[in-house]
This record gives structure tokens, sequence and C-alpha cells, in this order.
């Protein structure tokens, strides 16, 4: 994945360089990697008819989301999953915490943390990246923004360019057929014209409009493309589509027969954290490879 454009849109997860490969210690490399993750459903606050709601984001004629905090209701808390080596789990023990979370700017970034009840504060699960996800509307679909935008007023942010909102789009590795899914790559489609991700994960507005290979890998932003997935379906079937289908097992996806999840103006807050019961296994600098690395979450 280029270091351009998309490394001056996200603030990294304390790490200096940009990684494009895998892990190149030999002994790391057999660790399995994984981290946790939770969707938190976001429902706009900018109903005119509503008392206290803000204005409506209109740009060009279309619904955009708020930039600022008031413009969102407070997230509905959803269930704490574990990735592993491709194989999603609930991750038992592990909770939704009200606790406002502050950067090293001490500016607000989440509503609350993901815990585990029974770990002292020093085995807690550590914030890795979040992502306010959107699907505005069948023209200009999803859009993302940095963390949590319900807790933090993009149009007052010390740099709103980097905290704004910005499509979903790609940066391809063309040698390995992979696409990268980030909020300002250099594309605005993906490589392959078929791979089982298509159509479910990501809409086939985004397949390439000339000839492509049959084939392709996806990756990129952790929380991104957690919520391509939970996009698939409503958050009442999420649950049931990932632990009891099992559509998302073994770095591919089985398409399931749910009704679609991509409603216009549907939001949701993606954060991921690492796994404190796979401490080498799910460092920062691992989950960064994974993101960036030629291994890609979905193979075809």
């Amino acid at each position: 994945m280029s270091t351009g454009d998309t490394r001056r849109l996200y603030r990294e997860p304390a790490l200096s360089k940009h990684d494009r490969g895998s892990v190149s210690n030999p002994e790391t490399s057999q660790l399995r990697t994984s981290f946790l993750f939770i969707v938190n459903e976001l429902e706009t606050n900018d109903n005119p008819e509503d008392t206290g709601s803000v204005a409506p984001h209109i740009v060009n004629g279309r619904w955009m989301p708020p930039k600022q905090a008031r413009g969102f209701k407070r997230p509905v808390v959803g269930d704490v999953y574990r990735w592993k080596d491709g194989v999603i789990s609930g991750a038992e023990g592990y909770s939704w915490s009200d606790e406002p979370q502050v950067d090293s700017n001490h500016d607000y970034f989440a509503q609350g943390k993901v815990i585990h009840s029974n770990f002292p504060a020093h085995k807690q699960p550590k914030y890795y990246r979040g992502l306010t996800v959107f699907y505005c509307n069948d023209i200009d679909k999803f859009f993302a923004a940095c963390d949590d935008v319900s807790i933090r007023s993009i149009e007052t942010s010390h740099d709103p360019i980097q905290y704004g909102w910005h499509p979903l789009s790609f940066v391809h590795c063309t040698r390995r057929n992979i696409s990268y899914a980030v909020q300002a790559g250099d594309r605005d489609t993906v490589i392959p014209r078929y791979a089982s991700w298509i159509d479910q994960v990501i809409p086939n507005a985004y397949r390439p409009h000339d000839s492509g290979p049959n084939e392709g890998g996806l990756s990129g932003y952790l929380p991104l493309v957690v919520a391509l997935v939970a996009f698939s379906c409503t958050s009442h079937d999420l649950s049931y589509v990932l632990l009891q289908e099992q559509c998302w097992q073994n770095y591919t996806w089985r398409e399931h027969q749910h009704e679609p999840g991509r409603i216009e103006r549907r939001g949701m807050v993606v954060s991921t954290y690492t796994d404190p019961e796979n401490r080498e296994g799910s460092t920062k600098e691992r989950l960064h490879a994974l993101e960036n690395g030629p291994d890609p979450i979905f193979t075809h």
C-alpha cells in the first residue's frame, strides 16, 4: 500500500512507519494473529422535526452524515467478536464500558471501550483503530471518518480534513491482485471482477469497469473491512451471519440469504482492539502488517 494520500488521513496507531510486508522475524511469523472488534450502530440526529437536532448535511443535493457530534445519537452497543487467523468467534468475557476515551492530544475519540471484567488494567485490550462508516445513498455509497464522530465534532477538530468524511476507496497491489480498502486511496474500484466477497461485502459498483482478473484478495483498514461485512446484513442478523452461519471464515466469504444491510443513512462505529489473550500475536505492529501486508484478509 502506498504511503501517500492514505497515511495523512489517519492517525496511525503508535507506529512511526508504514510497513507493507509481513512481520519479518521468522519466530514471530509463526504466531497466530488475532484482534477483537465491536460494531456499534449509530443513528443521526438531523431530522428538522426533532427538537435539538442539527441541520441536515446536504452536498450536491444528496444527504451526507453530519459534521457535528451532536448530529448523532449515542451508539447502540453491539457484541464483541474475535478474529483469529481468519476464524470469527464470540469474545467471551468481553463487554463495552461507557467511559469516554481521550487521546494524547486530549481529544475525545470514543464513547467507551472494550474491557474484560476479570483482567487487571495492564492486561486489558488496547485500542488499535476505529472508524465511523455510513452508507449514505446508492450514488455516494460508503463514507468513513476516523474514530467515533458522535463524541468529537469534525468541524471543530484540529484537523477537519484528516478527521473528516472520506469515500471508500482502494489502493492496489497488482502483483498480488490485492485491493486495500482505505479512506483516501487512488482507486475507486477493486482489482478483480469476480470474488467471493464481491456483491455482499463490496457492492458490484466497486468492480472494475473494464477487464480485470477473475479473482483477487481484499485487505485494508480492519474496522473498514469489518464494517463492510456488517453492512452485508442488518444489525439484528450480524451475530447469526458471523457465528451460526460462519459466512466469514478461513479468509473467504460465503454468501448468506439474509436481508441486505446497505440501507440509506445507516451508520456504525467499528472499533478494533488488541487481543490480551494473544499478546505476542496481537501487537499493534502485527495488526498493522495484517492491514497492509501481502496476505489478504479475504483471499478470493
